[in-house]
Formats: structure tokens, sequence, C-alpha cells
């Protein structure tokens, strides 16, 4: 039985499309990898107080305007939530985060609200939180530490302890990169559109 030229293209492009996502990123080449036969939780980036909170001064460069102030991160059992307030007290986003990795935007300042902007400061914050990797996934070890790999973000741990997230689109296009650097500060950039957001913790 023959196939028809449509059904071919079918074919191609299914084979296209898992061959685009079912590879790693190449920083992954050459790594012993292995199956998840269990979920893991990864420990947050954010270093929260016994009430669960946590305060960081926080400096945002992005189109060309540069925000400081303060973000606070909130957790409970249920859910997280992210609030930034400008040096003035004026509210600049306010988001609440679900334990599966859903969110909502419960507030954006107007003149960023644009859905690109609000999905690039969603998804750059969700790198710093507690994320947990379903069974299935995989894992690589590299040198002493390990690498997780939960599509399309990767995550560096050493020594329990997550130091460096990284975002992707397809297999090597890395949008944005979350890093652990000297006396806990948090820095993550994003490419296309260009965010710096630098967050210094506050006792």
């Amino acid at each position: 039985m023959s196939l028809s030229r449509k059904s071919i293209k079918i074919y191609l492009l299914f084979v296209l499309f898992l061959g685009l996502y079912s590879c790693a990123p190449k920083v992954l080449n050459g790594l012993e990898k292995q199956t998840l036969n269990q979920s893991v939780s990864l420990a947050s980036m954010i270093d929260y107080q016994e009430n669960g909170q946590a305060n960081y001064r926080c400096k945002i460069d992005a189109f060309e305007q540069h925000i400081s102030g303060m973000m606070i991160f909130k957790k409970t059992e249920q859910n997280r939530r992210v609030v930034m307030m400008t040096d003035f007290g004026l509210k600049v986003i306010d988001i609440s985060y679900d334990n599966e990795g859903g969110y909502v935007i419960n507030y954006i300042m107007k003149h960023f609200d644009y859905k690109f902007i609000r999905e690039s400061f969603a998804l750059n914050i969700a790198m710093l939180l507690q994320t947990r990797i379903p069974q299935g996934n995989n894992s690589y070890q590299r040198a002493e530490d390990w690498v997780y790999y939960a599509p399309p973000v990767l995550f560096f741990q050493k020594d329990q302890q997550t130091l460096r997230v990284e975002r992707y689109r397809g297999k090597n296009k890395c949008l944005a990169i979350a890093e652990m650097q000297k006396n806990a500060v948090i820095r993550i950039q994003q490419n296309k559109p260009e965010i710096s957001i630098k967050l210094i913790p506050v006792n």
C-alpha cells in the first residue's frame, strides 16, 4: 500500500519534531545519562528564613529602563508568591506559583503589561524556585556535580545546592540563565528580549 504525498509530509514533519525535542542540549554531550526511577526535588536558589520569607534587593535592567527596589519571596505548602516594589513603594509585579509549575500574575505595572514581558518575568523567576523533576526525566553526572534535565530547563547542582539553571527553546537555543554568585547574590540574564535581574539578599 503506497502512501500519499500528504501522508509522507506529515510523517517527515513528525520525525523532525521528535528529533528537535527529544535531543538534549549540547552541554550534556559526553555525560553519563541516567533515567530517574523516581521524582527528585531540587532545592530552591532562594534562601528562605524560618518564617518562609526571603527579602532581596532587586535591580532590573530591561528595555532601556532601570528599576530597583525590594523583591519579596513567600512560601507556603501550597504555593510561592513573589512581589517586587520600587524604592518609592510602587508595586512592579506580583506573581503566584503553584507546586506544579503553573503561575498566575496577580498584578504587573501598566507600562510592563505586555504578554512577552509578563511571560519573561514569570519564567525567569520560576527558575529560582524549588523544582520537582518528575520520574522518567534524565540526570547526568559531571565531575562531582549533577545536571538534571526537565525540558526545557537544565538544573546544575553541587552538594545538593542548585547553582545554575538554564532555560532553553528547542535543542540548543538558551533563552535565559540564572546563576548563584558570591555572597548568595543571584543573577538572571535573558536574551531576546534582553532582561538582566540581580538579587542581593537582605538580612
